[in-house]
């Protein structure tokens, strides 16, 4: 992603825009400082990762920043991938790649690793004005470990707009800024999401192509899903819907999403029973995230943890600090003190942590108490 001339006010406003809400007085979202260009795995091991993209059109649904259309998603599925050397490693050619400096690990068309049996599924929303490439680095990480990861874009929402595999390209609504009345459009834009995409991950593992321009799928995907074992993670606002979406998810991670529930759609009903793990920036204001998750979750039955992440700032928990050209938007001193790379180290151990507990029925220590291995954790 270049930032060429004329875009970078439309660049400032939409950092602006993934602010998390509340705050006294908003401050741009900030890469973390670190070592930009670092060529690291995204996960513990080497294991490759497939990609492929689904081209999904709701028919029953408008756009509602688009009334005369359908709802229309550009969705990118990752998952553990076999015979990958065989296959073209993904390039600067589709939005959802990581940033320049930070390779890709992923290979297009790749097919499933099935070794292991069925995989459990788990969806990934990014932040309001973001785009889901920005967590590439830990949608691979965890694919990486043995899940099929579908993430989604917010289709006239997202930074700087949605290309769709068919060539297409849909911009960022110029208008959106971050306000409860959009907040509230995409929030409940996004919920309808989770559950069309759910449906169409369904329909294929039924032998149903969902993909309008029917492209060719990787083999083993309608196989690979187990759609009993559904979780979500997100960032920001995409964390919050972990919480407000469709019962099928049984387990969410919520990165750094402390949004009052004021913000969002009225029609949302938040699931009081579903595991839900909630990981604040301690660099910003971990007390007033903490305050705003009281007022989402309330007394909650369900398992609840509440993780802070020392030194980590709003935008530690995306991919949007590996690249340079962020710096001729962001304003100097405002990174962070935490390198990148050992960041996205602590939030993949303890975002994979979640989903082998719940969703593979491991147990797993990192969510009963502090970790030696990770200090920069503490328990909220």
């Amino acid at each position: 992603m270049l930032l060429k001339s004329g875009v970078v006010v439309a660049a400032t406003a939409t950092v602006f825009m993934s602010c998390q809400l509340g705050t006294a007085a908003a401050e741009p979202d900030s890469p973390l400082a670190g070592p930009a260009g670092a060529q690291t795995d995204s996960s513990p091991t080497a294991v490759p990762v497939g990609v492929t993209t689904l081209h999904l059109v709701d028919p029953n649904r408008a756009d509602a920043r688009a009334p005369q259309t359908r709802r229309e998603l550009a969705v990118t599925i990752h998952y553990p991938a076999a015979d990958a050397a065989s296959y073209p490693l993904a390039d600067g050619s589709r939005p959802w790649l990581p940033v320049a400096g930070h390779p890709s690990r992923s290979y297009l068309g790749a097919p499933v690793d099935t070794s292991s049996g069925r995989l459990p599924v788990v969806l990934y929303q990014p932040g309001a004005g973001a785009a889901a490439y920005e967590g590439t680095t830990m949608v691979e990480s965890l694919a990486a470990r043995g899940y099929v990861v579908v993430s989604m874009d917010d289709t006239h929402d997202a930074l700087f707009g949605t290309d769709f595999p068919d060539g297409h390209y849909v911009p960022v609504d110029p208008n959106a800024e971050l306000s409860a009345d959009t907040l509230a459009i995409s929030s409940a834009a996004r919920a309808g999401d989770i559950s069309f995409v759910l449906d169409q991950l369904s329909a294929l593992t039924r032998g149903v192509d969902p993909d309008v321009d029917h492209g060719v799928l990787p083999a083993g995907l309608d196989a690979a899903m187990d759609l009993n074992e559904v979780g979500m993670f997100g960032h920001n606002l995409g964390g919050a819907m972990a919480l407000y979406a469709d019962s099928r998810v049984r387990a969410g991670v919520d990165l750094d999403g402390a949004l009052p529930p004021t913000a969002l759609d009225p029609g949302l009903v938040a699931d009081p029973n579903r595991p839900m793990l909630f990981v604040l920036g301690g660099g910003t204001n971990p007390a007033l995230g903490h305050d705003t998750l009281q007022k989402m979750t309330g007394d909650r039955p369900g398992w609840t943890r509440e993780l802070v992440l020392d030194s980590a700032v709003h935008q530690s928990f995306d991919d949007i600090k590996y690249n340079p050209d962020w710096y001729q938007v962001i304003e100097a001193g405002g990174w962070g003190a935490l390198n990148p790379d050992r960041g996205h180290a602590v939030i993949n151990a303890y975002v994979a942590a979640m989903f082998d507990h719940f969703l593979r029925g491991r147990h797993e220590p990192l969510l009963d108490a502090p970790s030696a291995e990770y200090p920069e954790i503490t328990f909220g």
